[in-house]
């Protein structure tokens, strides 16, 4: 039984029935199929001071709390976790986490999902900063790579923008310079908008050579106005569109896949009839069981290439 159920009543009618979830502290009412990471979030956000009080274990011996700054430091470096690992805010609301963390250390305070959400907001835009300055710094020039990404969770667009050079130590680096939300069309002269924004914003048109991008028409649009713009404002820079070599070659099986002799295709029907069947994929590892042979899944062939930014 959670424990969130110390601090809500389910009132009944006179049939026994649930008509809803009441917060004891409040009042607040909730839906009879409320989950109960609903309630504690209710509990962590509205009534934290009451809640995390009452289920913390009692400790006679336990040490002095931590400062703001002490506090500050570690949220910090959680932040810092949750960002690097990719995982999500809400992380600091499971269970099992905050058990984990209080084991490890009673005294730590975890801030609430909204609060880490802050921390990392902060957290990119020092980070953001400190990478203007550190661009200042080079000598050197640098090339961008540029795609656009479709999330499959709630189909955001985003334009990523890449940059590569060589620092002071002779050292090939590369980071993501940003990674914009796009919406509307996206057409090249909105892409070139972007670009150019970011460009002024990190004071480095003067010094861009090049842009790699895929063979989309927007792209190509793209990448001759912005070698027309920047070889116009700044004399003597020579800039070039280069198209990703990879796609190009993409582009090329693609095409000659439309050629394929029958035989193929059978073997492209298999591989998916192996793979949609659990009983004919027992058959084969038997097979290769008894070939003594190391069991290698079939890997259906595609006809879509993805592109990943770095994330350096």
């Amino acid at each position: 039984m959670s424990d969130v159920w110390k601090y809500f009543e389910k009132v009944k009618n006179d049939d026994n029935i649930i008509l809803s979830i009441n917060c004891q502290l409040c009042e607040v009412e909730y839906g009879v199929l409320t989950f109960t990471t609903t309630l504690c979030q209710h509990l962590t956000g509205t009534h934290s001071s009451t809640y995390m009080s009452n289920n913390q274990p009692n400790q006679s011996n336990q040490k002095p709390s931590y400062t703001l700054t002490e506090q500050k430091h570690i949220t910090t470096k959680l932040a810092q976790w949750i960002t690097v690992d990719l995982q999500p805010f809400s992380v600091v609301k499971q269970a099992e986490f905050r058990d984990f963390i209080y084991t490890l250390d009673s005294r730590y305070v975890i801030p609430c999902r909204q609060n880490i959400k802050q921390e990392v907001e902060l957290l990119f835009s020092q980070r953001r900063t400190n990478l203007k300055s550190e661009i200042n710094n080079i000598m050197s020039k640098f090339s961008l790579t540029t795609d656009i990404w479709t999330s499959s969770y709630n189909h955001t667009a985003f334009l990523g923008i890449t940059m590569h050079y060589i620092n002071n130590n002779w050292e090939v680096k590369k980071c993501l310079l940003d990674f914009i939300p796009i919406e509307g069309s996206h057409s090249g002269n909105l892409i070139l908008t972007k670009l150019i924004e970011l460009l002024q914003e990190f004071n480095i048109s003067d010094r861009v050579i090049s842009l790699t991008t895929d063979n989309g028409s927007n792209m190509l649009v793209c990448g001759r106005e912005l070698a027309n713009e920047l070889e116009a404002e700044f004399f003597g820079l020579t800039f070039s569109h280069n198209r990703y070599a990879a796609h190009i070659i993409n582009l090329a099986v693609k095409a000659e896949l439309k050629h394929l002799d029958s035989s193929i295709v059978k073997l492209r029907k298999f591989v998916i009839k192996i793979q949609n069947s659990q009983l004919l994929l027992d058959d084969l590892k038997s097979i290769y069981s008894i070939k003594n042979k190391k069991f290698l899944m079939l890997i259906q062939g595609v006809d879509k290439m993805k592109c990943y930014i770095p994330d350096d």
